[in-house]
């Protein structure tokens, strides 16, 4: 009987279903994966190594990162730490500095606790940036080297509904600075009258003539005056308005201190949308039409096409986590996906021509869901549930359907950040509650969808990741900030997968399997200088194309073994790659009968090095059952030689007994590529 592993598209299946033999996805799918990324095409290849691209400002506290992408040829990974961001080169994967030596620097308000919960759009050389408790900012790139972030400044709005009270608002001057006492508390910030925190924020006022102007707190005096400027009137002209009688025709801007700020961002039709104050999380703003600044929320006399839109959404648990940019606004709240969108799909989106429904009801928490394609992918309000949803013409709506159920033990303690990397394997890559890094491939017309675990060497902890677009055929760069104890402090790196490597085929010099990897490329030589970040700890080395096994820093130096010189060198964390297939799935063999493994072979392609063995091995079984693909004679070897790459069907050493059910376990942790392709094994049933 014969039992074939011939793709691995489902990745590591959740301990619930290694019983569900009648599955088609057990076929595809094994025991433990770690260290390997599931390839579309089937069979697995080794996850690369992380380069080394420096240090986080502060070894003791969190970052994370922000992308910032003007166009293909400019990009740069924005670190974001406490109260601070840094900008790091794309094409130079180094920090930006000014002069040389000091790192290009922003101060910012934002607590590190708080960094997760930042929502970004980008529009030229505009980040737009929101979280909930802080007033919406924009970071300016005016030059690599000259960044600055300022407080969002919108126009003439958006406001709350007019005031319904018997409270007037009394303007001292037609134009410029003027004085505004409210006649009582009554109506402003829930009768509590004006706060300092109302600085900055906006009044409409109907004048008696009929038109609505507008002005910009500057000032606080007291719960009933402020002082402020003047702006003009809602048609954009900026003459002094004819009278300034007291009246109670008048409206509070929507986001301040009382209120409380939107958090969620998206882009719709050239319109900058955002959602979910403190006292109006089901409420959606945006932006005026073809507004280039995206900060305009007039309304005119007359309400007109263009104007900017308020929607608020209607039913229970409609608070507004994210915003998605689709055919829609496709917004995820508490309690469904819900859709603002046109009413007449002929007429561009405005505040006379929308409407707004719920499509699937599934909840949805603060880590944003996004587009692959035509799908909408997103998390449950645990962030334990992976769902996609598409548009059918059977629902005219989104339908969704969880897709990572077969894997929810990885997914369990709550995925944290998402980075999409869809050249060369499309993989997302996602960090957890517990720093675990996943591997999610995901090939919707191929009907791929396979998890896979992954550490990143030593004691290394991924916080956050992010990808870039690449700038060659390696592919997206994929950005790590990552906790490791490096030369015995703990610290926070920030670095870089390395990648994906196919021989003949790939642009970056050598494979790097190590993790927070260096290098060095000169004269031939048998150390390696300046690692004084890195003293005592124990690092795998590459020379020249061969894996010497590893050596400790001693002083700042690593000294390669037996004082072998080489010019091309690679050293890291060392880190294995293991995978272990699931119970037979034979025909006349039940789930958990004793069935013996008669022979057996492992199809790989450019693979100089890989053990396997039948049982559930580790790296304790490198003499009792792990053995490597390896010529017959090893002794024709040079050891010092790069040892040469493997493709085909090889043979494996089968010592099994009945109680190992066929089980077979491939690793390496050798710094070589390896890839493999299917994985038979003939058996015997017991009678």
């Amino acid at each position: 009987m014969r039992n074939q592993q011939l793709n691995f598209t489902r990745g590591e299946l959740s301990p619930l279903l290694h019983s569900r033999i009648d599955l088609d996805h057990y076929k595809a799918g094994v025991e433990y994966l770690q260290n390997w990324t599931i390839l579309r095409h089937g069979g697995v290849t080794r996850t690369p190594g992380t380069i080394l691209r420096g240090f986080a400002k502060e070894d003791a506290r969190t970052v994370r990162f922000l992308p910032f992408v003007f166009n293909r040829a400019q990009a740069y990974a924005i670190e974001a730490g406490h109260l601070y961001f840094r900008f790091w080169n794309r094409d130079t994967a180094g920090r930006v500095e000014s002069p040389p030596g000091t790192p290009v620097e922003v101060v910012t308000t934002y607590d590190e606790a708080d960094l997760k919960y930042l929502q970004i759009r980008q529009s030229g050389d505009l980040i737009f940036i929101f979280c909930e408790g802080y007033a919406p900012r924009v970071l300016t790139r005016v030059s690599e080297t000259s960044w600055s972030l300022a407080l969002y400044a919108p126009l003439d709005g958006p406001y709350l509904d007019l005031n319904v009270t018997a409270t007037t608002l009394d303007p001292s001057a037609t134009s410029g600075s003027v004085t505004i006492v409210a006649s009582a508390v009554t109506g402003i910030n829930g009768d509590t009258g004006f706060q300092t925190t109302d600085v900055g924020r906006v009044i409409r006022f109907l004048e008696a003539g009929g038109r609505w102007y507008w002005f910009v707190i500057t000032a606080r005096a007291s719960t009933t005056s402020v002082t402020a400027t003047y702006m003009g009137r809602d048609d954009y002209d900026t003459a002094a308005m004819p009278g300034h009688a007291a009246s109670a025709n008048w409206r509070l801007g929507a986001w301040c201190g009382y209120e409380g700020y939107p958090h969620a961002v998206g882009l719709y039709e050239e319109r900058l949308v955002s959602a979910a104050t403190d006292l109006q999380p089901t409420t959606v703003w945006a932006t005026v039409a073809q507004d280039s600044a995206l900060d305009d929320y007039s309304i005119q006399a007359t309400l007109a096409a263009d104007d900017a839109v308020t929607a608020r959404l209607l039913g229970s648990l409609a608070t507004i986590q994210w915003i998605a940019d689709g055919k829609d606004i496709i917004l995820g709240t508490e309690g469904a996906i819900r859709i603002l969108g046109r009413n007449d799909e002929g007429a561009g989106f405005g505040p006379l021509n929308m409407r707004q429904k719920p499509e699937a009801a599934y909840s949805t928490s603060y880590v944003p869901g996004f587009f692959i394609g035509r799908m909408l992918l997103f998390f449950d309000e645990y962030r334990a549930h992976f769902f996609e949803a598409a548009y059918t013409n059977e629902a005219q709506g989104l339908v969704a359907r969880e897709i990572g159920a077969l894997n929810e033990h990885l997914f369990g303690l709550g995925v944290t950040s998402i980075a999409y990397q869809a050249s060369p394997n499309k993989v997302m890559w996602m960090t957890t509650d517990d720093g675990a890094l996943l591997g999610v491939t995901y090939d919707r017309d191929e009907e791929v969808f396979g998890v896979a675990r992954n550490e990143v060497g030593g004691d290394g902890v991924v916080e956050w990741v992010m990808s870039l677009p690449g700038i060659d055929a390696d592919g997206d760069q994929v950005w790590l900030a990552v906790r490791r104890t490096v030369g015995g402090v703990v610290t926070r790196t920030i670095e870089t997968l390395a990648a994906f490597w196919r021989y003949g085929y790939s642009v970056q010099a050598d494979p790097i399997y190590f993790f927070c990897a260096g290098s060095y490329d000169g004269v031939a030589a048998a150390t390696v200088t300046g690692l004084s970040d890195f003293e005592g700890d124990t690092l795998g080395i590459m020379a020249d194309g061969v894996d010497l096994g590893d050596a400790t820093v001693e002083s700042g130096v690593l000294t390669l073994p037996n004082n072998i010189e080489a010019s091309v060198i690679y050293y890291g964390y060392r880190q294995a790659s293991r995978g272990r297939t699931l119970r037979l799935n034979v025909e006349g063999v039940g789930v958990g009968e004793p069935s013996l493994a008669a022979d057996a072979t492992i199809d790989v392609m450019e693979t100089p090095f890989l053990r396997i063995g039948m049982g559930s091995l580790d790296e304790t079984d490198y003499d009792n059952g792990l053995d490597p693909i390896r010529p017959d004679d090893i002794s024709e070897q040079d050891p010092y030689a790069e040892p040469p790459l493997r493709t085909g069907a090889f043979p494996i050493k089968v010592d099994d007994s009945w109680s190992n059910n066929g089980v077979c376990t491939f690793e390496t942790d050798r710094a070589y590529s390896a890839t493999v392709r299917s994985i038979t094994v003939n058996v015997e049933g017991a009678d």
